[in-house]
């Protein structure tokens, strides 16, 4: 789902399922029920994590791969040290869990 930003025309094309909402008139398609609040609302969290000044392009995946870990690790508390601790010493047994 995206706004109609002319990047985004050739999307359906390539094979994604895609959907817009036309800002001008609505934040959400009352045909197809598109939104962006979602995305925008997790844009808003990646940009929190990433350095106001200093940060090279080139480096961006990592900040992302970091926000994900967080973002999935965020109610393990401690238990993430030990999968770690778990895996890195080939005790992975119970990692999946």
């Amino acid at each position: 789902m995206t706004d109609e930003f002319g990047a985004y025309r050739r999307l359906g094309r390539l094979g994604y399922k895609h959907k817009t909402v036309c800002h001008k008139y609505n934040f959400v398609n009352p045909r197809t029920g598109a939104h962006t609040q979602t995305i925008e609302g997790l844009w808003q969290h990646v940009r929190a994590l990433l350095p106001r000044h200093g940060m090279r392009p080139t480096n961006l995946h990592m900040y992302l791969d970091e926000f994900v870990y967080r973002r999935y690790n965020a109610n393990k508390g401690d238990g993430v040290l030990a999968d770690l601790v778990s895996f890195r010493l080939g005790d992975d047994s119970d990692m999946w869990d």
